[in-house]
């Protein structure tokens, strides 16, 4: 799966977190300098949610939480 946001201005790297129990734990996803992240491993059937933080040149943002998808 593949995992995309919209550019932010400023953003110099993104932190991902993600989950497959409804954001009771989240695990730590390698960052990258783009605004989109590959995920595999993923079992058919489970719901995954995804949070995305940018790192920008003044600092971090704030969390953004995706919704809710149910890997196919």
């Amino acid at each position: 799966m593949v995992a995309a946001v919209k550019k932010v201005d400023g953003t110099v790297a993104n932190l991902w977190l993600m989950s497959t129990d409804r954001g009771k734990t989240w695990v730590s996803l390698d960052p990258t300098s783009k605004g989109r992240i590959e995920i595999s491993g993923l079992t058919p059937g489970s719901t995954l949610m995804v949070k995305h933080l940018p790192v920008l040149r003044t600092g971090k943002g704030t969390w953004l939480i995706s919704a809710a998808v149910v890997v196919v």
